[in-house]
């Protein structure tokens, strides 16, 4: 009995030390299938992925303009892993993902395969902002003579109305000089406030719009650097 209790005290001291070592401002927590995520401070958390895939969307990437040391949620999905959790949020930040550390020079396509089970468990150290950062950003289209609109497909979560997907083919004036993306928030059109807007509402807006220009206001999240200690 005296063994059986030792080992479990040591096997504690270890977790507590592999914390402190990793980075001294981590909360310090035993178990991080049970930790909660305090806002401002990095969080390790352990999400169990054996029964389903983990189901979120993620932003980030060196090819992207939401570009720095961690991936941003820009969606969690009905019955995934991590909804079924309950613990993370839109907008929390992912800084590492089974012992991979994700960086601004990642491609997207390179920090999503970073961030997906290769086991049962997934573990990882995240950061949840608070208040949310955004950029604001201003866009005006511009349509040239016997030009469709193009199509901005859109989805709805707890934050708002985004862009999902922009449709570049050929002839499209959805966004001739990229300054869209996906996971930008719309704020408003042609200066009418969208921000509470149903995907219904802003796509008949849309569909409505006679004119050979339009302005769009949309807001993405902002990464924010690791605080490194003095």
């Amino acid at each position: 009995m005296r063994e059986h209790s030792s080992s479990k005290k040591k096997k504690k001291q270890i977790n507590k030390i592999k914390i402190k070592r990793q980075n001294k401002w981590l909360i310090r927590v035993i178990d991080p299938a049970i930790a909660k995520i305090t806002p401002n401070q990095e969080v390790i958390i352990e999400i169990d992925c054996s029964k389903e895939v983990p189901g979120i969307a993620l932003l980030g990437g060196s090819d992207t303009f939401v570009n720095g040391p961690a991936a941003v949620i820009l969606d969690i999905y009905e019955e995934g892993a991590i909804d079924k959790d309950g613990r993370l949020k839109v907008g929390d930040q992912i800084r590492e993902c089974n012992d991979v550390v994700i960086n601004k020079d990642m491609s997207y396509e390179s920090v999503c395969m970073s961030i997906k089970p290769r086991a049962d468990k997934m573990n990882m150290i995240v950061y949840r902002p608070q208040p949310l950062e955004y950029l604001v950003v201003q866009v005006e289209l511009k349509l040239k003579s016997k030009q469709p609109w193009g199509t901005l497909k859109l989805r709805q979560n707890e934050r708002g109305v985004y862009i999902s997907e922009i449709d570049y083919s050929f002839g499209s004036a959805a966004d001739p000089n990229r300054q869209l993306q996906r996971g930008d928030f719309l704020l408003a059109v042609d200066g009418k406030d969208v921000s509470k807007h149903s995907v219904l509402n802003i796509e008949v807006l849309f569909s409505h719009h006679k004119s050979k220009s339009i302005a769009i206001q949309v807001k993405r999240f902002k990464i924010i650097p690791k605080e490194e200690p003095s």
